[in-house]
């Protein structure tokens, strides 16, 4: 960690090597570490529904790119957040919606397939229902 801190500078210029831990320690106290989050998870409050909440609003992005008509941007979206969604299911502890996420993965996929072939309406349409089966699931994805 000694490394660590000679890499941390101060504004002024003068900053202790202690001052410096104590500030490195006072940080991930409060923001907390890789081995223990900051987040606490239990039955309903989980890291998948954390997880859910992120991925939505990545997907959110399609409120820009679908207009634009950016199938360069919605592909790489729908390629990388469909998956992850899917693959993240997987962790769900609400095992009974647990197919409901993975059919919101697929939609949201459609949305790159209606794209990936210039349906835009199509896209669009799949894009509208993503969100609706979204907001629906959304309190039992845990």
């Amino acid at each position: 960690m000694g490394q660590f801190c000679t890499l941390i500078t101060h504004p002024s210029g003068s900053i202790s090597h202690a001052d410096s831990q104590t500030e490195l320690t006072a940080y991930l106290e409060t923001v907390g570490s890789a081995d223990e989050p900051y987040e606490k998870f239990d039955a309903e409050n989980t890291a998948f529904r954390l997880t859910f909440a992120e991925l939505a609003t990545f997907a959110s992005t399609l409120d820009t790119l679908l207009p634009r008509r950016d199938a360069e941007h919605i592909l790489l979206l729908t390629d990388t957040v469909a998956a992850d969604l899917a693959a993240d299911a997987s962790t769900m502890s609400n095992l009974t919606a647990r197919p409901e996420v993975y059919a919101l993965a697929e939609r949201l996929a459609a949305v790159g397939d209606a794209a990936r072939d210039d349906d835009w309406e199509a896209a669009e349409a799949s894009w509208t229902a993503f969100k609706t089966e979204a907001d629906a699931i959304e309190e039992r994805a845990f």
